[in-house]
Order: C-alpha cells, then structure tokens, then sequence
C-alpha cells in the first residue's frame, strides 16, 4: 500500500516554485490532491493562445495574397506572350520588344521559351534566324542541349557541299559554335583554320576566334566583344 502523501510538503514546494509568479494560491483538496492556481500564468497562456490564433491568421493571409499574386502575375504574363505571338516578324524581332528586350534583361530562358513558341505558333516563312537566336538565348541560359538543338537546325552539309561563299561560311560559323558548346578544342581551331585560309574574316569569324580565346568561359561571357 502507498504511502500518503504529506500535503504540507508539496505545498512548500509549490509555493517555493511558483514564488516568481504573483497570486499562486495552493489548497488542499484531499490526502492526495492539491489545487493551484496562477491568475498571471493563466492569463499569460490566454494570450499566448490568442497570439498563436492571430499568427495562425496573419500566415493564412499572407499565403492567400501569394497565391492571388502568382495568378495575377501568371494572368498578366499569358497575356503578354500572347500579344508577343500575334505581332509580325519584323515587330517580334525588334530590339525593343520581345524575345529581344527578355535578353537585355538577361532572362535568356524566358526569351529561347518565347522564340520557340513564336516559330510553333507564327509559323514564320524565314525560321533560320529565330532558331539561331533561340540556340543562342539557350546557350546562354546553360542549356546545352537545347541549344545545339537550334543550332543545327540553320545549317546542313548540304551548305557546305553546294552553298555560296557566304552559305559555305555559316556552316563553319554553327559548326564551330557547336565545337564550343561541346568542349571540343581540336575541332574549333580546325573550323578557324580552315575558314582563315578559305573565308575573308568577318564578324561571324571573330566571334569563333573569341570563343577560341576564351575556354572556360560560359557563351555568354565567351561570345561577348
């Protein structure tokens, strides 16, 4: 059988533990039980509960007026691209609208997305250009893959077998383009050789010696006068 408990005891340590908290008052209710109670420690859990419930409230808030802000910046994004969609080539491809302006503000991914939705949509009679460009805003964005994806879609062995100077020209541009891309040195310095020695040098000719100069280096930085 247990002992009683000696409630004068308990009382002391009660009251010697509570002595920081002002109006802890100690009663015995029985041999075993005691009741106390603490008008500060009360009301200090009352506001703390009411505390939590209005910081409960202020994050639901706060994660409503995220979710209402994403659907309106979404919203207003769509509608954006759609409008970029209907314009005609020469307005797409301005400087100040566009895929053109995204780049400017370094968004490369947004702008090769916007490109390649354009060609999808648009269906554009003359897609060489865009689909160089849109490799380009990829490259840029370190997306590799894609990038040579566009890339090779300007350019045949067809170009080099039975195209002009100039057509015969771009095919060593995108190859050697792609060389650097792919990390491939030998085959960079072979398509510069090979233009030197057959090409007069043009701007194409310089941007492929600075990709050479530069390994290491990402496209963008590489690329760059």
């Amino acid at each position: 059988m247990r002992s009683p408990v000696n409630t004068n005891v308990w009382k002391n340590i009660y009251n010697k533990a509570f002595s920081f908290i002002s109006d802890v008052s100690v009663e015995k209710v029985s041999d075993r039980k005691l009741k106390f109670t603490s008008k500060p420690l009360l009301l200090i859990v009352g506001t703390t509960f009411r505390q939590t419930k209005t910081f409960a409230m202020i994050r639901t808030l706060i994660l409503l007026f995220i979710l209402v802000s994403a659907a309106m910046f979404s919203q207003n994004n769509n509608a954006s691209i759609n409008l970029a969609l209907s314009y005609n080539r020469t307005s797409f491809d301005s400087d100040t609208c566009c895929w053109r302006k995204l780049c400017a503000d370094k968004k490369y991914l947004e702008a090769a997305n916007l490109i390649v939705s354009y060609l999808k949509t648009s269906k554009p009679t003359n897609k060489h250009s865009l689909n160089w460009h849109a490799g380009q805003m990829f490259a840029m964005a370190h997306s590799d893959g894609s990038a040579k994806k566009y890339f090779k879609r300007t350019y045949s062995i067809f170009y080099k077998w039975f195209g002009n100077s100039d057509v015969k020209a771009w095919y060593y541009y995108a190859k050697g383009t792609i060389a650097f891309i792919d990390n491939d040195k030998k085959s960079l310095e072979s398509t510069i050789k090979i233009w030197s020695n057959t090409f007069p040098p043009d701007n194409n000719f310089k941007v492929l010696v600075r990709l050479n100069e530069n390994w290491g280096k990402s496209y963008e930085l590489a690329s760059a006068n």
